[in-house]
């Protein structure tokens, strides 16, 4: 498990570090969670990563971002945990049986 603060701390990382999993919020200073993910998969390692966005914006829709098969998932706030955790057990199951 790795934690930063902010997302330009995550897309530094992600030059040198292979990620399982993303889960990011959706607003977030200085880059949203759509153009971290974009960052984050631009690196060779992290091509392919599944990721989770979060946001409490019920207007915005994930199409507008990111492609159909982007192996992106996205999760309106309120959620509860067990919500969340259902929803990273089916990402991490899914992309684990995979093929490729």
């Amino acid at each position: 498990l790795t934690a930063v603060t902010s997302p330009l701390q995550a897309a530094v990382l992600a030059s040198q570090t292979r990620f399982d999993l993303v889960l990011s919020d959706v607003r977030m200073p200085k880059l949203s969670g759509p153009e971290l993910l974009t960052e984050i998969r631009n690196t060779p390692v992290n091509r392919d990563v599944p990721a989770i966005l979060i946001s409490g914006q019920a207007s915005i829709e994930l199409g507008d971002w990111l492609p159909a098969s982007s192996n992106t998932y996205y999760l309106r706030k309120p959620f509860g945990g067990n919500e969340l955790l259902e929803l990273v057990r089916h990402v991490l199951r899914w992309h684990e049986a995979k093929p490729g």
